[in-house]
C-alpha cells in the first residue's frame, strides 16, 4: 500500500470531520445566539408609531391598551386614560431592552420558579391592522437585579434580558393615578352640601360661613391629600340612581381652583365625580392647570375604596 496517499487521505478526513464539527457548533452556537444581542421588542420598535394595542397580563390582571386621540386608554377601565408614567417606561422598554444571555440547562420545572409560567408578566404588542408584532413573557429579577429571566411563548428556550419591567400587577395601577393631590395647606374653603367652612389665611383655623364657629376639617382634608381610584366609568355606563346616598363637597384653594365633587354610595360601594372650575380671579397657573387636566374628569365617574368613602360621608364637622 502507498503510505504517501495513505497519510494523504488520512489528513483529508481528519480536516473534513475537523471541518464538519466546526459547522455543527456554528450552526447550533448560532442557533442558541439567534436573539442574543437583539432587541426584545425588535418588530415593535422597528414600527413604533404603528403600534394599535398593547396586552399585558400579570396574575392579577390584564390590561389592554390602545392609542386613541394620541392618549393611550385602557379597555377594562371602560377606556380610561392610561398612567402616562407607566406607558413611558414600557415604551423605554420597547425601545431599549435586549436579550443578553440565553440560559442553558433549564428544564420546564424550572418555569415555575423564574415565574415564566401564568404568574409571570405576559406582553403582546399588535399594530393597527391586529397584527402581533411581539410577545414576551417576563419573569422574576436575576440574583443580582441585573437582569430578568424570560421565554418567548412559543419556545422553551430560556434567556436573561436587560430592563426593569417594574409594572404594576393591578389593573387600577395602570389608571392615571392619583385622582386628586390637594395640599391642606392651600385650601381656603371648603363646602359640605349647603354648609361652607372657610379661612382668610392659612394661620387661622376653618369657620363657619357667617359665624364665628371654629371648626376642624383636616380629617376630611386628609382623603383628598392622595385619592386613587379603583375602577373607572364613563358618564354613559353609570347610572347615579344606583347610588341612594349622596353627597357634595366643593374644595377651594387659595390660588383659585374649585374642586367640585360629587359622591355616591351604596352599601360597600363608593364613587366620586369631579370637575374642576375657578373663582373669578385665578391665577394663570390655576387657568393652565385646569385647561391641561380637566378632560381627566369629565364625563367620568371614579370608585374609590369603600373605607374612604364611608369616612368622607360620616365625616362631622360640627
Amino acid at each position: 500500500m502507498n503510505t504517501k496517499f495513505l497519510k494523504s487521505g488520512l489528513v483529508l478526513l481528519l480536516a473534513s470531520a475537523a471541518f464538519a464539527i466546526i459547522v455543527i457548533f456554528g450552526f447550533a452556537n448560532q442557533t442558541n445566539r439567534k436573539f442574543v444581542g437583539n432587541l426584545v421588542f425588535e418588530k415593535s420598535s422597528e414600527v413604533f408609531s404603528d403600534i394599535g394595542e398593547i396586552v399585558i397580563k400579570t396574575a392579577a390582571d390584564t390590561v389592554t391598551l390602545s392609542v386613541e386621540d394620541n392618549l393611550w386608554r385602557i379597555k377594562e377601565a371602560d377606556n380610561y386614560y392610561a398612567n402616562y408614567g407607566f406607558i413611558k417606561e414600557l415604551f423605554d422598554e420597547i425601545n431599549n431592552s435586549s436579550f443578553y444571555r440565553k440560559q442553558s440547562n433549564i428544564t420546564e420545572n424550572k418555569f415555575s420558579k423564574y415565574d415564566l409560567n401564568e404568574n409571570g408578566l405576559s406582553i403582546r404588542i399588535f399594530d393597527k391592522s391586529g397584527q402581533l408584532l411581539n410577545a414576551i413573557i417576563v419573569g422574576k429579577k436575576t440574583g443580582n437585579g441585573l437582569y430578568r429571566f424570560a421565554k418567548l411563548p412559543d419556545s422553551p428556550d430560556v434567556y436573561l434580558i436587560t430592563g426593569k419591567y417594574s409594572f404594576p400587577q393591578k389593573l387600577f395601577s395602570w389608571i392615571e393615578q392619583p385622582l386628586l393631590e390637594i395640599n391642606e395647606n392651600e385650601v381656603a374653603a371648603i363646602s359640605i352640601n349647603n354648609d361652607t367652612f372657610e379661612r382668610p389665611e392659612i394661620i387661622i383655623p376653618f369657620k363657619q360661613s357667617g359665624t364665628e364657629k371654629t371648626v376642624r376639617v383636616d380629617g376630611l382634608l386628609k382623603w383628598f391629600n392622595y385619592l386613587p381610584a379603583l375602577n373607572v366609568a364613563s358618564v354613559q355606563n353609570f347610572d347615579t340612581q344606583s347610588y341612594p346616598e349622596q353627597k357634595t363637597l366643593k374644595i377651594t384653594s387659595f390660588a383659585g381652583l374649585v374642586v367640585n365633587i360629587n359622591l355616591y354610595g351604596n352599601g360597600e360601594e363608593y364613587w366620586i365625580n369631579i370637575s374642576l372650575s375657578s373663582t373669578t380671579l385665578p391665577t394663570t397657573k390655576i387657568s393652565d392647570y385646569i385647561k391641561n387636566n380637566g378632560f381627566l374628569y369629565d364625563g367620568w365617574y371614579f370608585q374609590i375604596n369603600p373605607v374612604v368613602g364611608k369616612s368622607i360621608f360620616n365625616y362631622s364637622v360640627m
